[in-house]
């Protein structure tokens, strides 16, 4: 069974096409999700790969300018050759006590990427970094399971990886370090009470790979949704009325419903990596406790 039928080709028809096979039982999501390679509004297209020395979050920005877009900034930052304005668009935090950010060990030299052996770098302690904005479109099913389906993760694209000749693909790909992936996916034109909202929705890595037979340099990573469920709580309350002696007892009955995390253990970091980032900060979606529920947050 696919995991959702293909949109990318549907144009207005895309929302009857996912509700046909989903109510058709012929798709394992609600939801169906196609690539797009134009749109800026927020940010253009790209990947970045960079060997860097740490494992820590760096963002290239969203601007659309040329010369400040992530690509080009990202190139300038690579090659360490970034311009003051370049500098104060990227965002990137140490590790653990270490609040040095992470930098990269190659040079732009005579036009190529070398290593940066005038500063005693080495291909000892390294990491290789991805880096990139995917915009998206979606299309969710018209059907009365679509909530609870998509609240319980079950949505998700498939990410091609190729990687050069000579490369150990099973190796590179186990080398994944899964708890130092960030997160960060907005959805626009979102109704509600009539007014068009941008609404976040957490996800992650399944923590897999998944290898082609068919083309030994090439694996898949799976990116989907947090599985999550509604916990709802209701208190009793009350208060006195009427004068002392002859007061009455009146309760009060209120309630809220509290979004929490399914498998709390397993998905906090990669729901605490899902960050809202700026040049000054990477701020988390909400306040979430070690045991996967949120808080401050009724």
């Amino acid at each position: 069974m696919p995991l959702s039928p293909d949109i990318s080709n549907a144009g207005t028809n895309a929302v009857s096409t996912v509700s046909s096979a989903w109510n058709g039982k012929t798709t394992a999501s609600p939801v169906a999700i196609s690539f797009k390679n134009t749109g800026n509004s927020h940010g253009s297209p790209y990947f970045s790969l960079n060997y860097v020395n740490k494992d820590s979050l760096v963002d290239f920005g969203s601007n659309t300018t040329a010369g400040m877009d992530p690509l080009t900034i990202s190139r300038a930052w690579a090659g360490q050759n970034l311009t003051a304005a370049q500098q104060k668009a990227i965002f990137s935090q140490g590790t653990g006590t270490d609040s040095t950010p992470a930098k990269s060990k190659m040079v732009l030299s005579n036009g190529k990427y070398v290593l940066d052996t005038a500063n005693n770098e080495s291909f000892d302690g390294g990491y290789m970094q991805a880096t990139g904005n995917v915009p998206i479109q979606a299309a969710v099913a018209g059907s009365k399971s679509t909530v609870e389906a998509t609240m319980a993760g079950d949505w998700a694209v498939m990410v091609r990886v190729q990687v050069a000749q000579g490369i150990d693909t099973k190796a590179f790909a186990s080398s994944i370090a899964w708890d130092k992936s960030y997160y960060y996916l907005t959805v626009d034109s979102v109704s509600l009470l009539g007014q068009s909202v941008s609404i976040n929705f957490p996800m992650q890595f399944d923590h897999h790979v998944y290898l082609d037979p068919a083309h030994p340099q090439t694996f898949y990573l799976k990116v989907k949704g947090i599985p999550f469920w509604m916990n709802q709580k209701a208190t009793v309350d009350g208060h006195w009325t009427g004068i002392p002696l002859w007061s009455t007892w009146v309760p009060t009955a209120y309630g809220y419903n509290q979004l929490q995390l399914q498998d709390g253990n397993a998905d906090y970091v990669d729901y605490l990596h899902n960050r809202q980032i700026s040049p000054t900060s990477a701020q988390t979606l909400d306040n979430l406790g070690a045991d996967g529920t949120t808080t401050n947050n009724k």
